[in-house]
């Protein structure tokens, strides 16, 4: 992997992280590389790593400023509320639980359509 292109696309993906350290992101990249086929993300391997990286910088943030148990990481988004008897809906934002935190965060949401352009799941007659 090519740490120097990965700092470089997420400066352009990232505006709000400009103030973070290049040598920060590069560890990142070191860490969260090794999560990521670049075999299977093939020409388009680099920019997954970099909006992975920019994902989980958001949810390191998101969790400072709200706590980690926070609605804002555990639910989807509030789609409905009730003051009268205390009432709240959330939104079921179509992601399997296992992507479920991906879907939390813009960056999380594209490299989920990176990921849908370059790895299709293997479907079987069993489901």
């Amino acid at each position: 992997m090519d740490a120097a292109e990965v700092l470089k696309i997420f400066r352009k993906i990232a505006p709000e992280f400009e103030k973070v350290e290049d040598r920060l992101i590069i560890e990142q990249a070191d860490i969260f590389g090794d999560f990521l086929s670049e075999k299977r993300f093939g020409q388009f391997y680099t920019r997954a790593v970099a909006y992975f990286i920019a994902h989980q910088m958001k949810l390191n943030a998101m969790a400072a400023e709200s706590g980690t148990d926070s609605g804002a990481l555990t639910a989807g988004n509030i789609t409905m509320e009730k003051e009268g008897d205390l009432q709240r809906q959330y939104a079921d934002n179509g992601i399997s639980s296992a992507d479920s935190l991906l879907g939390k965060t813009v960056y999380g949401r594209q490299y989920l359509a990176i990921r849908a352009m370059c790895i299709v799941p293997l479907m079987t007659r069993m489901g």
